[in-house]
């Protein structure tokens, strides 16, 4: 018994051998005297036990059982182990049918000991830039490397998401940050939701061109005020305004979801079984997005959207990809990686251009090849491969097959002037030894001391 407990047997002690009146006992233990008359009735068929709490060592009805208990724990070393509390409690609803609060998560990994993966910090104090108040007036975009497939390899993960609602809007997942990567984040981007009004990035190559200083000819009369790499120039043919941020504060709320998704994607992709990157990108795009946003996605403060109207398909897929100037040769064909090639319009027919014609060669994310020329479009046909003229000087020389006439020295070419060498029996070189030995002679004293 307690403290408590113990001062309750002593005053009825003292009211059941009549040394303590009821009302006294009452106030001494901050009971009713119709409290103190029920206690001591009990004590008289139950003696002492009778002032022990009736809860005493009975477990609550809604006491989670032992072996749920060992389940969890178990589970939060193998099949959930890194996830944080209330991750977990979302894989055990949706994976085993267990429904348990985060709470009771933590009482129970406390108890056993064992680590957990967050732990309660202060929040710190800092003033956040508000967010925009239109969905798709700002879309942030960036690429963290990281194991995502639990397999010891760094793959970068690129993501879109929109600054109103913090609703992921894209991911897609390469073995390295690269401009493929960022294409495909927009294209999905703008297949499904629209053009964003503007979108915010970091002040990687792939945004900012390293050659600041050099201007093209093409850039200049477009008015452009710096030159503009290929996924700018994407995004300035959208029309889509491109800031740059210089900190990752700036950009904090892509910062925030590669820390939550750093803790729960790849437990979700060792889950459902997905080893590969196009296993990854399958699993993100139909089920994952989907139902992150379900769990973290916020309303915008203003009704509406700032998505502007998508282009078509055959549009946006010449707009989304690499774009090339090259310069027409003779025979209407231009050059492109090692290869030459002439355009072919729709009805079949070999566009002729001039010597020096620009021609804007665009490989396409699929790998395809087309041609953009005074604003149309062309597919691209290897050129037949053209005849080198030979002089007639020379044909004669490579058509006949006589084998050449061994070289004969002059008469008073240096190799005569030496001696004959002398005979010496033996030896498979036995000319050069003879040749060093006439040498040597020459330089030798006729008389040595």
């Amino acid at each position: 018994m307690n403290s408590r407990e113990s001062r309750k047997v002593y005053v009825m002690e003292q009211v059941f051998k009549g040394f303590m009146t009821a009302s006294c006992a009452a106030i001494s233990l901050n009971l009713s005297k119709r409290q103190i008359f029920r206690l001591k009735g009990k004590m008289k068929t139950q003696g002492i036990s009778a002032l022990v709490h009736g809860n005493r060592e009975r477990k609550p009805a809604h006491t989670i059982p032992d072996d749920l208990r060992n389940l969890i724990r178990q589970k939060a070393k193998d099949d959930y182990r890194g996830t944080s509390c209330a991750h977990m409690t979302e894989l055990l609803l949706e994976h085993d049918g267990i429904s348990v609060s985060s709470k009771s998560v933590i009482r129970i990994l406390k108890s056993a000991d064992m680590p957990l993966r967050h732990k309660h910090k202060s929040p710190s104090k800092h003033r956040s830039r508000p967010r925009k108040d239109l969905f798709g007036q700002m879309v942030q975009v960036d690429a963290s490397p990281y194991d995502w497939l639990s397999d010891g390899r760094m793959l970068s993960l690129h993501g879109a998401i929109d600054d109103a609602t913090s609703r992921v809007l894209s991911l897609w997942l390469c073995e390295h940050e690269c401009g493929m990567g960022y294409f495909k984040v927009l294209e999905q981007v703008i297949k499904q939701h629209g053009v964003p009004a503007s979108l915010l990035s970091d002040r990687h190559t792939i945004f900012v061109s390293p050659n600041s200083s050099r201007m093209s000819v093409q850039d200049e009369l477009m008015g452009v005020d710096e030159p503009l790499t290929q996924f700018g120039h994407s995004l300035s043919l959208l029309g889509i305004n491109h800031s740059r941020a210089r900190s990752p504060q700036s950009k904090g709320r892509m910062e925030r979801l590669w820390g939550t998704l750093q803790t729960r994607l790849p437990v979700e992709l060792s889950l459902n079984r997905c080893i590969s990157i196009d296993q990854a990108n399958l699993f993100l795009a139909d089920t994952f997005v989907d139902r992150h946003n379900q769990r973290f996605a916020v309303e915008a403060n203003s009704a509406g959207s700032a998505f502007s109207p998508a282009p078509d398909d055959r549009s946006l897929e010449l707009i989304l990809a690499w774009r090339h100037q090259r310069k027409a040769s003779s025979g209407s064909v231009i050059s492109f990686e090692g290869n030459h090639f002439q355009l072919l319009s729709s009805s079949g027919r070999i566009e002729p251009l001039r010597t020096k014609d620009h021609v804007t060669v665009v490989k396409t994310l699929s790998g395809d090849l087309k041609a953009v020329f005074n604003d149309q479009t062309f597919n691209l046909i290897l050129a037949p491969q053209r005849t080198t003229r030979i002089p007639a000087s020379k044909a004669s020389e490579m058509i006949t097959d006589t084998p050449r006439k061994p070289f004969i020295p002059a008469s008073d070419h240096p190799w005569r002037k030496y001696p004959k060498p002398l005979e010496i029996q033996g030896g498979k070189n036995r000319s050069i030894i003879n040749r060093i030995l006439a040498v040597s002679d020459e330089f030798l004293p006729k008389n040595p001391i």
